[in-house]
């Protein structure tokens, strides 16, 4: 999965739950702090409303993870 700007979490999720993992590494609790009717936002549109301090950063990691999911 290519992870971008215009990803949303509802897509990332849906690929792999476990992702949820890698939102939580950067204090994002989706549960908590993305409310569920954003969640087919993108990324960029979630950022301030889900609390995400890095975004460059997430998507690198939320990338990594995806890459290397067979490992995980």
């Amino acid at each position: 999965m290519y992870i971008s700007t215009e990803t949303s979490v509802k897509e990332i999720l849906e690929v792999n739950p476990e992702a949820i993992k890698v939102f939580a590494q950067h204090d994002v609790d989706i549960a908590c702090d993305c409310d569920e009717r954003i969640h087919d936002c993108s990324l960029e549109l979630c950022e301030s409303m889900c609390k995400i301090e890095d975004l460059e950063g997430l998507i690198k990691d939320l990338q990594y993870f995806f890459d290397n999911e067979s490992q995980n």
